[in-house]
């Protein structure tokens, strides 16, 4: 029904934006489900598509908590030219061999090497890009204050995923913190227009060929049998609340011989 995709459309549109109301709509477990269900539909359908980006990179990691003790390293790239988000990952520590990972993963998404990756100055770089590029790729160590090449535009991505998850406090575990840096991705780079781009995304610019452009077209992507079977459980265990389960039960004692209405009122 139309009105079903319009209330899931709204609900997704807040989510996906900064705002406090979301401390409420997680309140609401049917509404969660539903941003649960769609963003990984999203993600598994934008990870078809290869973007041509440019050949200078810059590189970052920022920390992202976790159940509000813990700090996660999380790492990504972005292409400058397009600011089209190529990838990133999470990790605990911030080594040799979690920058090779996030190479040899830009490299498999890109296909390319690049002819600079600019980060700033840990270690850890230097390494990871000789690794996975050798002599290909220059590596130029700078900050988001350097004239020429610097670090300031993924510096300014942060700021955003920042802005956003601040009204989350933290992260419950692992899983929800690479569902949400998964989905915030892909609605960066293939939903949000963005005024330094001329009003595109990141995946135009990037000359993607791709028909899913808001949040009603998302909606609106097949999805399989066992997908609807999935959700609907999953949504089924959020709905049925202990408060209401004790409301039933009592109410089979009130009414012990018509089984009949109790079976309508599930």
């Amino acid at each position: 029904m139309l009105w079903n995709y319009i209330i899931l459309v709204q609900a997704l549109m807040i989510y996906a934006s900064i705002s406090e109301t979301l401390q409420a709509i997680t309140r609401l477990s049917v509404v969660y489900g539903w941003i649960d269900k769609f963003t990984d539909m999203m993600v598994d359908h934008f990870r078809q598509y290869k973007p041509q980006v440019g050949d200078i990179w810059a590189c970052d990691e920022t920390v992202l908590r976790l159940d509000k003790k813990k700090k996660i390293w999380f790492w990504d790239i972005i292409d400058t030219k397009t600011r089209y988000l190529i990838t990133s990952r999470v990790s605990d520590t911030r080594t040799t061999n979690d920058a090779q990972m996030l190479m040899e993963k830009a490299k498999r998404i890109t296909g390319i090497a690049p002819k600079k990756i600019i980060t700033d100055k840990l270690y850890a770089y230097w390494d990871g890009i000789e690794l996975v590029f050798g002599a290909d790729t220059e590596h130029i160590q700078s900050s988001p204050f350097a004239k020429g090449d610097s670090t300031s535009k993924i510096e300014r991505w942060h700021s955003t995923l920042k802005e956003r998850t601040k009204v989350m406090k933290a992260f419950k575990n692992i899983d929800t913190l690479i569902q949400f840096t998964d989905g915030f991705q892909a609605y960066y780079n293939y939903l949000k227009p963005h005024h330094s781009l001329k009003g595109k995304t990141p995946a135009e610019v990037a000359n993607v060929d791709y028909d899913v452009k808001n949040w009603m077209d998302v909606c609106h992507l097949p999805v399989s049998k066992q997908t609807e079977i999935i959700s609907y459980e999953g949504t089924e265990k959020r709905v049925i609340r202990p408060s209401k389960t004790r409301r039933r039960e009592a109410y089979r004692k009130r009414q012990p011989n018509n089984t009949s209405i109790i079976m309508m009122r599930r």
